[in-house]
This record gives C-alpha cells, structure tokens and sequence, in this order.
C-alpha cells in the first residue's frame, strides 16, 4: 500500500510536468457550411465534416476521458488538423478544471469523466497510514502484548500463569 502512495504521488508529479493526450475520431460525416466561415483563413462554403471524438488525456494534475459529440471540424487532411483538435481539448479542460476547485475531485461534468491524481495519492497515502497503525495495534497469536515476545514455547507458572521472560507481563 505504501508503494502504491508513492507511485500515485510519483505519478502525480509526473503529470504537472507531461502533457500527453490521444484522440479516436469517428468517421466523417459531410457537412456542408451555408454561408459559414470556419477561421479567417476559410472560404465561406468549405465543406466542414462533422465527427465525434474521445480524447484520453493526461496531464495538468489528472487523467481524463473528454468526449465530443458532434464537432464540426476541417477535414484531417488539412494541415495540423489533429494537432488542432488536441489543442481545443486542452483549452476546453482547463477552464473546466478552473471553474471546479470547489466541486468534487473527481470530475464528471458533462463530457468529461477523470481525477485528480494527487486526490488518489493522498487517498493511498491515508490507507497506508491506517494499515500500519492496525499493524502495529494488532498482536499476533502466541506473542506478549507489551514487547512482541514469542512466548509460544515458554513453560506457565505454579500458579499457571505463562509470563513473558522479557518483560513479565501475563499472558
């Protein structure tokens, strides 16, 4: 369990540092945009497509699933057009994140499902605690509960009484 704190908060670290994220895409859907200009830099009548996409994404304290429904986009054969899409996702949960400090450390706001690492290092970090303090409350069977003796060979009294040969405590 300590391992696993430790990993957690490693791994936590590790996330304010990277920032990795991979997309799956749907098929796309041809839209035609009547009249719409998408950027400075299209025509108005390029033909956008429409797709959903899932973004896996890791990075900025946390993990998270962001799933896009109906996105309207530039063909994947215009240039940086993934690169693009990555960007907007980012953009699109940092200010989910900023906005909800004060909400639930695991984020599930509308399309976007993930957690906070730190959340899950302390968490680990907690259970190792409360593991080793019930390790250390617990006495095994055939052991003094003052000095942890083995007393399971130890011969009992006139009075039968087995006595620790350490400390003397009763068993």
């Amino acid at each position: 369990m300590c391992c696993l704190a430790l990993v957690a908060a490693g791994v936590c670290g590790l996330s304010y540092m990277v920032e990795w994220s991979s997309f799956a895409a749907t098929p796309p859907r041809p839209k035609p945009s009547a009249g719409t200009s998408f950027g400075a830099s299209t025509p108005v009548g390029t033909m956008l497509e429409e797709r959903d996409e899932t973004h896996i994404m890791f990075g900025h304290g946390g993990a998270y699933r962001y799933t896009m429904k109906s996105v309207y986009t530039l063909s994947f054969a215009a240039p940086h057009a993934d690169r693009n899409s990555k960007a907007l996702a980012w953009a699109t949960l940092d200010n989910i994140i900023s906005n909800s400090w004060g909400r639930p450390l695991i984020l599930q706001k509308g399309h976007v499902d993930g957690v906070r690492l730190w959340f899950l290092a302390v968490c680990f970090g907690a259970m190792s605690l409360a593991c080793l303090g019930l390790r250390a409350w617990i006495v095994p069977e055939g052991q003094c509960r003052r000095c942890r003796y083995d007393m399971r060979g130890c011969p009992p009294n006139a009075q039968g009484v087995t006595l620790c040969p350490e400390c003397g405590t009763p068993a």
